[in-house]
């Protein structure tokens, strides 16, 4: 892709993120004046991310309740070129993703529904994968490794409940016990 094919695309993917802003905020269109591309890309390793200014300084977890609608006074858009290495349709799961920050910090339960009840993506892993699914998994040694995969959180959590019983059935003795969590991919 060009550079000029770039900006273009950048400005296509702003384009959408505010539409998505205004499907899904009732206040969207008054959200939407406040939106903003921004020109960097992010430092981490994601498709897109959404910064939130409150007098001209980014802030975290700044929350009216559990949303930041109505407290940010500008939202900044950055978006990674590979975003552009997906289909048009995993694009719009990670912006409409990103446009849900707008109302929920971080990446808890209740911003997890929400993004699925919108048709966002909730995990970058998803990202080129039709499903929003939920790995297990167990830690073996310093780092975790997947043991099983389910299609909702709830099968998992079964999963993990039993796992952990299993293991105290086998290590009845105090000792350091069975880590285990929840990867939405």
């Amino acid at each position: 892709m060009t550079p000029i094919e770039l900006k273009q695309a950048r400005w296509r993917a702003f384009d959408v993120f505010k539409e998505e802003v205004t499907r899904i905020w009732s206040s969207g269109e008054k959200l939407v004046s406040r939106c903003e591309l921004h020109p960097e890309v992010p430092k981490e390793d994601v498709h897109a991310a959404l910064l939130i200014l409150m007098h001209g300084k980014p802030v975290r977890d700044r929350a009216w309740g559990n949303h930041v609608v109505y407290t940010a006074e500008s939202y900044r858009l950055m978006i990674h070129p590979k975003l552009f290495d997906v289909s048009v349709e995993e694009q719009r799961r990670t912006l409409i993703h990103e446009a849900c920050h707008i109302g929920y910090s971080g990446h808890g339960k209740k911003f997890i529904d929400f993004c699925r009840s919108v048709g966002g993506v909730v995990s970058g892993a998803a990202v080129g994968t039709n499903t929003n699914r939920v790995a297990v998994e167990q830690k073996f040694g310093a780092r975790y490794k997947e043991v099983a995969v389910f299609n909702t959180e709830q099968e998992a959590m079964a999963h993990g409940r039993s796992l952990q019983q299993a293991y105290r059935m086998l290590h009845p003795q105090p000792e350091p016990g069975l880590s285990i969590r929840l990867a939405f991919i």
